[in-house]
């Protein structure tokens, strides 16, 4: 279980490690200053996760090696995905270790 804080840090060191050294300047930072805003909601909109999905608990925690688990036992291949700003990204199971290794690190 992973405090939304340490997984909001995680993802702030992907993004800025990973994807915004890749756009040119400007788009870099209206991403990331978008990014940067909706980060700052993550404990609100992880506290509308239903506790049937059993991935949080009382203290507002989430399980992140079962999300992990669950996107590696789903993603038999490549997904592009549209993000707005930046364009379209492949996430594969690589990726989606890195992204929990930053997570875990923070």
């Amino acid at each position: 279980m992973v405090a939304t804080e340490k997984i909001r840090a995680g993802i702030t060191r992907y993004l800025d490690s990973e994807i915004m050294p890749r756009m040119p300047a400007f788009k870099a930072v209206a991403f990331g200053t978008a990014a940067a805003l909706y980060l700052r909601r993550l404990p609100e909109i992880c506290s509308k996760i239903p506790a049937s999905m059993g991935i949080t608990n009382e203290s507002g925690y989430i399980d992140i090696e079962v999300i992990r688990e669950e996107l590696h036992n789903r993603m038999t291949h490549p997904v592009d995905i549209d993000v707005p700003m930046i364009g379209r990204i492949t996430i594969d199971r690589d990726e989606i270790d890195k992204i929990y290794r930053y997570i875990m690190e923070a």
